[in-house]
Formats: structure tokens, sequence, C-alpha cells
């Protein structure tokens, strides 16, 4: 965020990075470097589908006045967020989204006893700490699928079994790499019903596991 005067008035101006804010509110453009090494673009998705998946996830074991007041916050405060991709939010859009809560002039503010908007910052809070720790769906297995794919199809093991593997289920054999082993003894569980808790179990499926055997 910068602010400059124009014709004598402060403006406020939202940015991505430091670089760009004190560009424009020193006036100055930024010439874009044509030796610079392009980016690879990996597409987050929209904090739309972000909340949809929270709520699949989450809603369940949530009472449903709880669950009316999140609807109710979404419905009326969130729509200027929800086409952005995650990689977009960045402290300036938040600040922006904040000040637009904010605005004397609003709709939003028209109800004089309202003193703040924690409880809409806080369930962004929410959401944003379900993108980036609990949701393995955007990160851990997206982040391993070519070493999960690899590991599939060379073991033709299902995607269950590959991804309970632990380090010490791989057997290496450097003196003889042929003789390594992978040893399938644990499998995963996604239940496709809430509360949608995920269970490392032993055995896998069409197995029986015998006590044991660890």
């Amino acid at each position: 965020m910068a602010r400059r005067y124009e014709n004598s008035e402060r403006v406020t101006g939202y940015f991505a990075t430091l670089e760009e804010a004190k560009a424009w509110r020193d006036g100055r453009t930024i010439e874009a470097n044509p030796f610079a090494p392009i980016r690879k673009q990996n597409p987050k998705p929209k904090l739309r589908k972000v909340i949809e998946d929270w709520q699949r996830r989450h809603y369940s074991p949530v009472k449903s006045g709880t669950i009316r007041q999140y609807n109710k916050l979404l419905k009326h405060h969130f729509g200027s967020l929800l086409d952005y991709n995650m990689d977009q939010l960045t402290p300036a859009v938040i600040d922006g989204w904040l000040d637009e809560l904010k605005d004397p002039a609003g709709w939003r503010m028209k109800n004089k006893n309202r003193q703040s908007f924690e409880h809409e910052l806080s369930l962004l809070v929410t959401i944003l700490n379900y993108y980036n720790n609990d949701s393995d769906a955007y990160h851990h297995v997206s982040f391993g699928m070519p070493i999960v794919a690899t590991v599939q199809f060379f073991q033709t093991h299902r995607i269950s079994e590959t991804a309970a593997l632990h380090w010490e289920d791989i057997r290496f054999d450097f003196e003889h790499p042929e003789k390594s082993q992978i040893i399938a003894q644990r499998s995963i569980d996604w239940p496709r019903e809430a509360p949608y808790s995920t269970e490392l179990n032993w055995g896998f499926k069409n197995s029986i596991y015998l006590p044991g055997e660890k």
C-alpha cells in the first residue's frame, strides 16, 4: 500500500511489491526487463473454490448457528475477494478489502454500532490457514504427485498403498540394486462422507493383516 497527493487530495494505491508501491508514490514508471527470466506459473485455485472445499470438509461438526453466521459473513462481505487466485491474496489486497468494509460511505457502515470487522477478518484467517496447513488436496498430494505416479507405475501399487509408504518400507540394497524392495503393508483411507477424516491402516484392499507381521 502507498499514498500520494493528486490535485491536493491524498489517494491510496495497492501493489503486490514494495518496489511497485514506491515507484507509484514517487511518480516513477518501472521499466520491464526484457532479459528477466520467465517465471514458471503454477496456477492456484480461486478463493471461491477453497471456501467451497473448506465448507464441505468442516461444516459437518459445526453447530447450525455457527454455520448460519459463517454463511452470512461470506455472502455479504467476501464478494470482492472470491475471484482472486490464492497467490493473488497479498497483504495489499486484504488491506484494500478491509478499507472497503470500513468505508464510511459504504452500506456496511450504515449500522452506527458497527465498530470493527474482526469476525470477517477472523473467518478469512481461518480459511487461509486451512489452505496453507490443512488441505492435502492443495499441497502435499499435488507436490509429490510425480513421485507417487512413478512408484505406482513401476510397483503396480494403488494410490492408497503408495501414499501410505514409510521410509522403513523401502529396503535399499546398494550392492545389488536389482534386489531392492518396496514393501506395501499399509494403506490410506480417504472417506467420502463426513467427517472426512483420513485414516492410516495396516493391510490394504483385498488383503488381511495378520497381527505380529508389522
